[in-house]
């Protein structure tokens, strides 16, 4: 028969103590950043005690300088504006040096209050395990069932949210492509609108289809995330629901051949036609992102409410 090392009552002890690291881990980590910081100015402001105390002892050398300030009555005022420049550059010290006095001792209790919480974690993961291997007991077969369905549905709550990480990671990479797309496409426009007014040449003929060429090697890349993650989709039974525009080679044959208005025109109402269908791509891939994240969300919190429940089940059955 498995022993307990720690009853109910201490094993919710060692919970709520081990709960507390993350949030300790936290604030020790961010004091240790400002000791740094302190570190670093407590050498400034100490050069500039010693830069202003040299200047408040050279005013007591016996210079001609001097000795004209003192004549002409300004020696005092000097004296004054040095002392108070002294005087306050070391208040910035001494504040300075407080904060660190201060902050130490929050870290000192604070590396204290990790360490009994890292030991209440210890404590915890014993006592939990031991009231696993207490199912595992021939006795405890049904029970050990019990255990094993609320696992079960962790497993599964866990397995959806890895594949929405990975339709996440897809959906963002896909709108950085269509976003970059989308700044081709209307540097290609400028071009175009150049065309058709200005009757650009082969110059703008080639600036234009440099970016329309880029535009085509994206939409390829962009095709291919598209289908990846359509793929990832369909894991957790949905669909992105949107398709591109392909970009014509035999456009460029007409603009290069029959050069005039109309196919200029041509050209640049299929680019503005392209960048319609980008940007639906772009804005629907944020939203789905967005959606996901919601849907990630909720399994978080099912995960957060499965796990409590789970290790409710535990300590509610070795106490009976």
């Amino acid at each position: 028969m498995t022993q307990l090392s720690a009853d109910n009552k201490t094993m919710l002890e060692y919970q709520q103590l081990k709960n507390r690291l993350p949030v300790i881990s936290r604030r020790a980590g961010t004091i240790r950043g400002r000791l740094k910081d302190i570190d670093r100015l407590l050498v400034e402001q100490r050069d500039a005690v010693a830069s202003e105390g040299d200047d408040v002892d050279r005013l007591d050398n016996k210079t001609l300088g001097n000795y004209l300030l003192g004549l002409s009555r300004q020696m005092d005022k000097k004296r004054q504006k040095e002392e108070e420049e002294l005087l306050q550059a070391k208040r910035k010290l001494d504040e300075t040096i407080s904060e660190q006095t201060y902050l130490r001792r929050e870290l000192a209790d604070l590396e204290q209050q990790m360490a009994a919480a890292q030991q209440a974690g210890r404590s915890w993961e014993q006592g939990m395990q031991e009231r696993l291997n207490w199912l595992e007991e021939p006795e405890n077969h049904e029970r050990r069932e019990e255990y094993r369905q609320i696992q079960s549905q962790i497993n599964s709550q866990q397995a959806q949210a890895t594949e929405i990480d990975q339709a996440r990671a897809v959906a963002r990479q896909a709108a950085a492509t269509a976003e970059a797309m989308r700044e081709q496409l209307a540097s290609a426009e400028n071009w175009s609108t150049y065309d058709v007014w200005f009757d650009g040449g082969i110059i703008s003929h080639a600036a234009k289809y440099n970016h329309l060429d880029a535009v085509s090697d994206m939409a390829n890349h962009l095709a291919a995330q598209l289908n990846d993650l359509r793929r990832e989709l369909a894991d957790i039974h949905q669909d992105i629901g949107l398709s591109l525009n392909e970009y014509s080679g035999g456009t460029r044959v007409l603009d290069y051949f029959f050069d005039n208005i109309f196919t200029d025109l041509s050209v640049r109402d299929r680019i503005r036609d392209d960048q319609a269908s980008v940007d639906q791509a772009r804005d629907r891939l944020r939203r789905l992102d967005q959606e996901l994240e919601r849907s990630l969300e909720e399994i978080r919190q099912n995960l957060t409410q499965l796990t409590a429940k789970q290790e409710q089940y535990l300590l509610q059955l070795a106490a009976e």
